[in-house]
């Protein structure tokens, strides 16, 4: 048993030295989706001062509920302006 041992040895390390050649090199193309923005920030349109923001510290219903009309009025200009700009991104 004690002669068998080094020749099994000597054979399973032999097996390892052996190589069909050098290793075979395969260049592939990976394609990664990358994240791009589809809106410039040129284009985002400014954002306009709300008329609620200029109200005095002490004001009165009649000043609040001319500012919250004149809010309205500047919120449907300012939002379809928004909207179209994300239309573009579908």
């Amino acid at each position: 048993m004690r002669s068998i041992l080094p020749i099994l040895a000597s054979v399973a390390l032999s097996a390892c030295a052996t190589t069909s050649g050098p290793p075979k090199v395969e260049i592939q193309r990976v394609e990664i989706p990358v994240v791009v923005p589809c809106v410039k920030a040129a284009d985002i349109p400014e954002e306009p001062k709300w008329a609620t923001e200029n109200l005095p510290p002490v004001f009165t219903i009649f000043d609040l509920t001319k500012a919250l009309a004149a809010e309205s009025i500047q919120r449907k200009a300012y939002v379809p302006s928004l909207l179209a700009l994300l239309e573009g991104c579908k």
